[in-house]
C-alpha cells in the first residue's frame, strides 16, 4: 500500500543503493577530493561495500561495524536478532553478580515494561538538554513526550549496536 501510493510521487526504482552510492561519488568529486574515508555501520556497511565495488579509485579507506551481509534482507531479520542480542545482554547481568543484585528480576521488568507499552503510548519526561560545545554539559531541560512500544523497542534494538549503551539496558528496564 505504502509503495502504491509513493510510486504515484516518485519514481521508486531510483531509491536503490547502487544509485545512492554514484550520488555519493559526485558529491565527493564536486567537493574536490580525489578519495575519501568511509565509515559505516548497519546498512552503512553494505552502502560502503557497494561504493567500494563501483568507485574503487575513490576510496582511501573503509571502516566497517556491524557488517550487515549484501544477501540480508533489511529489516528482515531485525527482530529475531534484536531479541537474541537482547536476552544476551540480560542473561550477562544475570550471570554478573553485581548486575545480578541490581536488578534482580530483570526479565520480569522486561515484561512488564513491554506489557504497558502494548496498552498504548506512555508519557515520559527525558533531558532534552543539547550540549551547545564538546564537553559541555548542559543544564537539564526536561521534557514530556509520548513513548510507544516501537519506538521503546527501536531505542534498545540501537543501544545494543554498542557495548557501552548495551550495558546501560538493565538500568534502563528497571527504570521504565
Amino acid at each position: 500500500k505504502c509503495r502504491q501510493e509513493l510510486e504515484t510521487k516518485a519514481d521508486l526504482t531510483l531509491y536503490t543503493t547502487p544509485i545512492a552510492m554514484d550520488d555519493l561519488d559526485e558529491v565527493r568529486a564536486a567537493l574536490g577530493y580525489d578519495q575519501i574515508n568511509i565509515f559505516g555501520g548497519s546498512y552503512g556497511t553494505r552502502a560502503s561495500q557497494v561504493y567500494l565495488k563501483r568507485h574503487p579509485k575513490s576510496v582511501r579507506t573503509i571502516t566497517l561495524q556491524g557488517v550487515v551481509p549484501s544477501g540480508d534482507y533489511i529489516p528482515f531479520d531485525f527482530a529475531r536478532r534484536a531479541e537474541r542480542a537482547l536476552q544476551g545482554v540480560i542473561d550477562d547481568c544475570i550471570a554478573e553478580a553485581a548486575c545480578n543484585a541490581a536488578f534482580p528480576h530483570l526479565r520480569a521488568d522486561l515484561k512488564t515494561m513491554l506489557d504497558r507499552l502494548l496498552q498504548g503510548p506512555v508519557e515520559v519526561e527525558m533531558n532534552a538538554a543539547v550540549p551547545t560545545s564538546p564537553g559541555s554539559v548542559p543544564p537539564p531541560h526536561m521534557t514530556k513526550m509520548k513513548l510507544s512500544r516501537d519506538v521503546a523497542a527501536e531505542a534498545i534494538r540501537y543501544m545494543l549496536y554498542g557495548a557501552g549503551a548495551a550495558t546501560r539496558i538493565p538500568l534502563i528496564i528497571h527504570q521504565a
